[in-house]
C-alpha cells in the first residue's frame, strides 16, 4: 500500500520545483529511499517499528541514516548515538552533514521563538519548525522574506474543540511529547493501540496526565484485543472502561494511531 501510494505521489509531483517526501518507517528500505534526493532531514529517532528497523537505538539509527545520499540536516535528538552514527556515515559515504543549529543564526532563533510563542507550538513542533527553517536556509531561501500563516497540522496535538485534543502518534516519542505538552493538566485518554506497539510503556509515560482510560473500538486487524488492552491498563494502575461519548465538563486526549483518530472523527466528533 505505502509503496503504491508513494509511486502515485511522484506522478503528482512531476511538475514541481521541489518535492518533499515524508518517509514511512524511514531508512534504507523505505519506499521513499529509492529516489535521488538533494537533502535528507532527520527528525528525532526513537524506538518504533523495531520488528523492521532493529531492537536498539543504534540499529534503528543505522538503518534510518543509511538512506542519506548527498546531504543531511539532523534535528534535535534524544540519543547521542544518532549524532555519532550520522558522523561516522558521513565519513564513509561522503555526504555533507549539519546539525540544524549550525545553519541558524541568533536572528533566526529569535524569529523561531517569537513564531512558536505566538502560535503556542508544543516543544516538538517548535523543534520540527527549527529543522524545517534550517533546510529552507540551506536551499538558499531567505527567512527575512517569509510571510505565511502556520497551517493546521492535522492530527498532531491538534485541538479540535475546547476540551478535545487529538494526536495520531502511537509510540514512546509521541507519548513523551504529549506528557510535556499537558504538564500538570489531567485528561481522559480515549485510546486504542496496534498489537505491535509498546502500549504498556506508552500508558506508563502518560499515566501522570490521565484521569482514566476509555477504550475506543476500532475495526482494524492490527488492533490489540480489547480485554488484553484493558488488562494492561488496569495493571498500570489506571481505571479502564469503554468510550461512549464526550462530556462537556471533561478534557479529552484522543490518541493511539491514525486508525483511532479516524474512528473518533468519523463516528463521534461530528455527532
Amino acid at each position: 500500500y505505502f509503496e503504491y501510494t508513494t509511486l502515485l505521489a511522484t506522478k503528482l509531483f512531476e511538475k514541481c520545483d521541489f518535492a518533499i517526501l515524508e518517509a514511512g518507517m524511514g531508512g534504507e528500505y523505505d519506499a521513499t529511499a529509492v529516489f535521488d534526493n538533494i537533502l535528507t532531514l532527520v527528525t528525532p529517532i526513537d524506538y518504533d517499528h523495531q520488528e523492521f528497523l532493529g531492537e536498539t537505538i543504534k540499529k534503528i539509527a543505522q538503518t534510518k541514516l543509511n538512506s542519506i545520499q548527498k546531504c543531511a540536516i539532523v534535528g534535535k535528538q534524544h540519543f547521542q548515538e544518532v549524532y555519532n552514527i550520522a558522523e561516522q556515515l558521513s565519513k564513509t559515504k561522503y555526504f555533507k552533514l549539519y546539525r540544524f543549529e549550525e545553519l541558524l543564526d541568533d536572528k533566526d532563533k529569535r524569529y523561531i521563538d517569537n513564531f512558536a510563542n505566538f502560535h503556542n507550538l508544543p516543544i516538538f513542533l517548535r523543534d520540527n519548525f527549527s529543522l524545517a527553517l534550517s533546510a529552507y536556509k540551506y536551499l538558499g531561501f531567505s527567512i527575512d522574506k517569509l510571510d505565511f500563516e502556520i497551517p493546521v497540522i492535522m492530527g498532531r496535538c491538534q485541538k479540535i474543540a475546547k476540551n478535545i485534543t487529538i494526536d495520531v502518534g502511537h509510540n514512546v516519542l509521541a507519548a513523551n511529547a504529549l506528557k510535556k505538552y499537558f504538564g500538570n493538566k489531567k485528561v481522559i485518554l480515549v485510546y486504542n493501540s496496534y498489537k505491535d506497539k509498546d502500549y504498556k510503556q506508552i500508558l506508563q509515560i502518560l499515566k501522570p496526565i490521565i484521569k482514566r482510560v476509555e477504550i475506543l473500538k476500532v475495526r482494524n486487524s492490527r488492533i490489540e484485543d480489547e480485554e488484553t488492552l484493558k488488562e494492561s491498563i488496569i495493571k498500570t494502575g489506571l481505571e479502564a472502561g469503554n468510550f461512549v461519548k464526550i462530556e462537556d465538563e471533561e478534557d479529552y486526549l484522543v490518541f493511539g494511531s491514525f486508525s483511532v483518530i479516524e474512528e473518533f472523527l468519523r463516528n463521534f466528533f461530528e455527532k
